[in-house]
């Protein structure tokens, strides 16, 4: 899985990033890769991935963006993205 250090998203969704995943070894069984927000403010399209020994070294592109929660939350703070693999 590769992702940068440091996306930039905006809660107007004027500014969306994103990040690409696959697997490095091929696995034994489905797998499926989740994305949530560790505080909410991030949403993730898809929001999940499911690997197979068909697809696993194919790169998928995340979307992220910021969740518009309406609160004046002025310069720039951060959130961390959480991944399951089940």
């Amino acid at each position: 899985m590769y992702a940068p250090a440091q996306l930039v998203v905006s809660e107007d969704g004027s500014q969306t990033d994103t990040f690409s995943v696959s697997l490095g070894t091929e696995p034994l069984s489905a797998v499926t890769l989740s994305f949530r927000s560790a505080f909410g403010e991030l949403a993730f399209s898809p929001a999940s991935v499911e690997f197979t020994y068909l697809n696993y070294a194919a790169n998928v592109t995340i979307r992220m963006s910021a969740v518009d929660d309406d609160l004046d939350q002025g310069a720039a703070h951060g959130d961390s993205v959480v991944t399951t693999l089940s």
